[in-house]
């Protein structure tokens, strides 16, 4: 009866342990299943769905055909080109105000395209910021688990060193607010993380619950060039400094086909219009220079910042290897390993912080008009 009875048991043994086995392969294929599923998206590969995606893209390649369609209408008014100053006789005052709406037009037509080019300068931008929070706000979050778990160590060594009255009671309660602050940093980060998911697929008009990873290309650091030649390059192809220089073609032109007798401003009036165009046009030639050199002595500044960085890191990473070395021959504890891990990471994830940031600058730098209307 006994050998029966053991006989049974070892066999309900047999049959849970086939069992679990079972759930675990399954469980490992499930995951394994799960994370082949996971998209995984370049910058590039957003980019395009965000181009492909985006109402403001559309609508301003209707502007564009609008406005040929106005341009169009125009010119086939026009019937020949006034010169001199006019008189006010009906014939020749309609063919001026055809000649300054047909400029007028094809500006527009112009600022329409460029506007295009901005949009998509813009989107870009704005797409690359907010794919660069996702990336940050990934390493936020393994650098607060790591440190949730060094302080759930300290806590639980608090703990047995109170108990042996190694501790007293106030420095036991340090530990466990300590922790309770990493798990409140650690839930932060959790919202951070959803929150540039949001934006991200707002941008790309991808849905709102849709999750995945992101593939960073490395990118190698160019030598920033001569600043005077950019901001000369920068000054000659701005579509904001462009448009102003419309603004003073167009004033001058409104002198150049005055008519007198014909109810128009002044003409003393309209070549105030010339010189208050002219003034703006060279005050924001002035912000933008000053702009320009702000923006390249950040970009130096987060140079050096990068060098301090990276001189800290390489001394965390030798600490580290020293203590592990320690660990070895029993002259450290894990604790301390972990510790200066987790200052490598951290010392990392400020590295990758400032090279972000330095990629965003450099596109202000390159296209100012991307950082704002």
């Amino acid at each position: 009866m006994r050998l029966k009875k053991a006989t049974i048991f070892m066999l309900i043994q047999l049959l849970m342990m086939s069992f679990l086995a079972g759930t675990v392969v399954y469980g490992l294929e499930t995951q394994v299943e799960e994370e082949e599923k996971t998209l995984t998206y370049t910058y590039e590969e957003l980019l395009e769905i965000a181009k492909k995606n985006s109402k403001e893209l559309k609508k301003k390649a209707q502007e564009i055909e609008r406005s040929e369609l106005v341009r169009k209408e125009v010119a086939d008014q026009k019937n020949y080109t006034p010169t001199g100053i006019g008189t006010g006789e009906a014939a020749d005052l309609q063919e001026r105000s055809i000649l300054q709406g047909l400029v007028s037009a094809d500006i527009g037509l112009q600022m329409k395209k460029k506007q295009v080019e901005i949009e998509e300068d813009r989107l870009a931008y704005n797409l690359k910021k907010a794919f660069n929070k996702l990336v940050l706000s990934k390493s936020q979050l393994q650098l607060d688990e790591n440190a949730k778990e060094i302080s759930q160590l300290e806590l639980n060594l608090a703990n047995v060193q109170h108990n042996n009255g190694a501790i007293g009671r106030f420095e036991l309660t340090q530990r466990q607010k300590s922790y309770q602050e990493t798990e409140k940093k650690l839930d932060a980060s959790k919202i951070s993380l959803e929150s540039a998911y949001l934006e991200l697929n707002n941008l790309t008009g991808l849905d709102k619950s849709l999750r995945y990873n992101l593939e960073v290309e490395e990118k190698e650091e160019k030598e920033l060039s001569s600043l005077e030649h950019h901001v000369n390059r920068v000054l000659l192809n701005n579509p904001s400094i462009w448009t102003l220089e419309q603004n003073v073609r167009l004033s001058e032109l409104a002198v150049t086909l005055h008519s007198y007798n014909a109810g128009q401003d002044p003409y003393n009036a309209k070549k105030i219009d010339v010189s208050t165009a002219k003034l703006d046009l060279g005050n924001a030639k002035e912000t933008l220079e000053y702009s320009l050199r702000t923006l390249y002595h950040s970009m130096e500044q987060l140079k050096e910042a990068k060098n301090i960085l990276e001189i800290n890191l390489e001394k965390a990473k030798e600490s580290l290897e020293m203590t592990e070395l320690k660990l070895e021959l029993g002259m450290a504890v894990p604790l301390e390993t972990k510790k200066i891990q987790n200052t490598v990471t951290e010392l990392e994830h400020q590295l990758l912080d400032n090279s972000l940031k330095y990629e965003e600058t450099l596109a202000v730098y390159q296209k100012p008009w991307v950082a704002g209307n």
